[in-house]
């Protein structure tokens, strides 16, 4: 008799030298290069960001109402590139005037980015 219910389970067991760890190291602090920048909602343009070094990766990107944003979606992200999309969430979430939107890299490292929205 060979029942199936549907449920499986898998066991998995890692082993190495020492802890797992989520914490990547990197060459120096992260930083921005710039940390503030302006759209026009009338002519809406992507958004380049550059965040050093550029091994750092990128964990979350979080609008200033909460809103997370998703790869490829609403942002691309590529050696220290982070490239926020016209096209994507921040379009609609985005507020007439200043908005802090809160990158968060590797080990848990949080930017705050000041993107001011015009007329």
């Amino acid at each position: 008799d060979h029942s199936y219910s549907g449920v499986s389970t898998l066991k998995v067991t890692f082993e190495g030298k020492n802890g797992i760890s989520d914490v990547q190291k990197l060459s120096t602090i992260p930083a921005l290069s710039m940390t503030t920048s302006t759209v026009s909602k009338a002519a809406m343009t992507d958004v380049s960001i550059t965040i050093t070094p550029p091994e750092a990766n990128v964990r979350t990107v979080v609008m200033a109402d909460g809103t997370r944003l998703y790869q490829e979606v609403d942002y691309t992200y590529s050696q220290g590139t982070l490239k926020l999309l016209k096209n994507g969430a921040m379009k609609d979430h985005l507020v007439m005037g200043d908005n802090n939107i809160t990158i968060t890299i590797t080990a848990d490292v949080k930017l705050t980015y000041k993107l001011k929205l015009t007329a």
